[in-house]
């Protein structure tokens, strides 16, 4: 009777933790994520801290998905598992081998448990931490294809001229305006003529001396 009435109690314990949002499990990180190459230092050791938020005490146990992911309590490697009353804490210890997996990408997971501390079948909650493993990843990407050299064009020059096409109506018209040529009767330059006495005084001069000198 006493049984009965003590599991109703957790029962209903839980319930009211689960209307008012207080499950069991807490825990500041929800995934672990490890870029690991060849070469690089191994094991790689991850904290996970995890609180009772529950209203009764609880039974935690931890557990992986692969054998090259080692999980205990820390300082014990042999225990999976820890009684805690409401708001204490345990840290588990992820211990990480990726030197035995294979190159590529590993999506594995690590599993918390909450669970009644004397009936373990009596499960309360279930948290699943993703850990995210890319193992040489970088080392097989394909490089990108180089970049071809463009072929060069060849120009080929115009034989022809072309002769411009006229436009229907010009531009712009320019009228220029007629230079008119004055006919101008050009005046007679007068010619000196000696007049008639002077021409008979040259005579009579050069008659005098052709006289002198034949007489």
């Amino acid at each position: 009777m006493d049984s009965l009435f003590a599991k109703l109690i957790v029962f209903v314990s839980l319930l009211l933790g689960i209307a008012m949002g207080n499950l069991y499990i807490g825990s500041s990180i929800s995934s672990i994520s490890l870029d690991y190459n060849e070469g690089d230092e191994y094991p790689v050791i991850y904290e996970l801290d995890i609180e009772n938020i529950g209203p009764e005490r609880a039974k935690f146990d931890i557990s992986s998905d692969t054998p090259w992911i080692f999980v205990y309590k820390e300082y014990e490697p042999v225990r999976t598992a820890v009684d805690m009353s409401p708001g204490n804490i345990v840290k588990f210890i992820v211990e990480i081998h990726p030197e035995q997996a294979s190159d590529g990408v590993h999506e594995k997971s690590v599993t918390i448990n909450a669970r009644h501390p004397r009936v373990t079948t009596e499960l309360y909650e279930t948290r699943i931490f993703e850990v995210n493993i890319n193992k040489n990843v970088a080392a097989t990407t394909v490089s990108p294809e180089p970049t071809k050299e463009p072929s060069p064009t060849a120009t080929v020059s115009p034989t022809g001229t072309i002769e411009p096409t006229p436009t229907e109506q010009p531009l712009s018209t320019v009228i220029t305006t007629p230079t008119y040529l004055i006919n101008k009767t050009p005046t007679p330059t007068p010619v000196y003529r000696p007049s008639f006495e002077a021409r008979r005084s040259i005579w009579s001069w050069f008659w005098s001396f052709i006289r002198e000198r034949l007489f």
